[in-house]
Order: C-alpha cells, then sequence, then structure tokens
C-alpha cells in the first residue's frame, strides 16, 4: 500500500491528477493499519489515501475519526447508518471539508446469511445520496452544512477540473435543482428536499417532464 500511493502521487504530480487512493474498508481487527502504516513508510500526506466505508463498524468509525483529526479525508457511504455518523464527526469538531458521503450507485451489494455463506445480490441505489441529506435535515441542520458533503468536499478530494461541485461562472454546469419544501407542507406528506431537474453541462437531463435517453437507450 505504501508502494502504491506513493506511485499513485507521482502519477497525479506528473498527469495533473489528484493522485488518490481509495482503500475499501472492511470489518476485521485490523481496522485501518495498514493505512497509518503506507503513511508513516511512504510519507505521502493523509488527503492521499481515502478510507470509504468508514461507517460498517463503530470501532472503524472512531478509525476514521482519528484518520479525520490527522488531517485524512474520509469517505462515508449513504447507507441508513450514514447520517448518525456523520452526525457523530460533527459534534466531535472534526473537519466537516475532509468528510464526503458517497452512494456507491449501482455496486454490489452481496446478501450474506449468518454462516456468511453468499445467498444474493442487491444493488446500491443512487437515490441514496438525496436520502442521506433529507435525513440531515429533519436532523436540524441546514442545507448549506449538509451539501458541501456531496458536491464540493468529494470534488476537492479528487481535485476535479473547472470547479466541479460547486456553482461558480465558468465552472462546468452539472446542476442539481431542488425544492426546499416547508415543515407545513412536510408535514402533508413527502420529503423536505425534492430533486426537480438535473442539468448535465448545461443540458437538461431531467425534468418533471421527460428523462434524458443514453446513446444505447430506446428514445
Amino acid at each position: 500500500l505504501a508502494t502504491l500511493a506513493s506511485d499513485a502521487q507521482v502519477g497525479g504530480l506528473l498527469g495533473g491528477k489528484a493522485g488518490v487512493v481509495y482503500c475499501h474498508m472492511g470489518s476485521n481487527h485490523q481496522l485501518m493499519e495498514d493505512l497509518w502504516k503506507a503513511v508513516g513508510i511512504s510519507g505521502v500526506s493523509y488527503t492521499q489515501i481515502i478510507p470509504t466505508h468508514v461507517g460498517r463498524t463503530p470501532e472503524l468509525e472512531k478509525a476514521a475519526a482519528e484518520w479525520l483529526a490527522a488531517g485524512g479525508y474520509a469517505d462515508v457511504t449513504a447507507n441508513a447508518d450514514a447520517p448518525r455518523v456523520v452526525d457523530s464527526f460533527i459534534k466531535q469538531g472534526l473537519a466537516q471539508d475532509r468528510i464526503t458521503v458517497s452512494s456507491d450507485a449501482y455496486g454490489s451489494l452481496p446478501k450474506f446469511d449468518a454462516q456468511k455463506r453468499l445467498v444474493g445480490y442487491n444493488y446500491a441505489r443512487p437515490n441514496l445520496l438525496l436520502r442521506f441529506l433529507n435525513n440531515m435535515l429533519d436532523m436540524g441542520y441546514d442545507l448549506a452544512t449538509v451539501l458541501p458533503f456531496v458536491t464540493r468536499n468529494p470534488a476537492t478530494a479528487l481535485k476535479l477540473p473547472r470547479e466541479k461541485g460547486r456553482l461558480v461562472e465558468g465552472g462546468d454546469a452539472d446542476v442539481a435543482v431542488m425544492t426546499l419544501r416547508s415543515d407545513r407542507q412536510v408535514r402533508a406528506g413527502g420529503d423536505r428536499l425534492q430533486l426537480r431537474y438535473l442539468f448535465n453541462k448545461g443540458t437538461l437531463a431531467l425534468s418533471p417532464t421527460c428523462v434524458a435517453k443514453g446513446m444505447f437507450e430506446d428514445t
């Protein structure tokens, strides 16, 4: 891992990229020991190695908090437990601009029985990010606080060009237009934050009346 992190960093410098390594974290007893060792051996920045799925266990969540405190990023998968994990990080006073949340959209979700035998598959839904934002709003957070977790922060971690993750003049017009509903409207039914339109580099991709199709999809 130390060699991989060093090679990725050099490749990033040569290619004008972030050169980061994402590490899929499991639930074994080692937690994030290998990540700490890799930084110590290679001398790369903590921001060059990004652990993901850090809310998998309480022990891993605690290790991720220590990684954040040391100056690294930590990525939380937007499952049902994500709001609690992010809320915990915030209340610990950890750097909010280095907390990212990802959907794992269409990623494989294997199902295991009590003996850890594979019994089937599911997949992660892309709407998990919107659900995460709604859950955070329901917990009392404002949109300005929670939106960067799924927009600006990941774009910054990956050093994406053209001001990705932000609304700025001259940036890529990748825009989600949403309705923020009042308490009275929410009590009447439905989510507080509702997606209305999506633009991909300025081109309308989703509206209440249409959905853009890919080149291999039926029109």
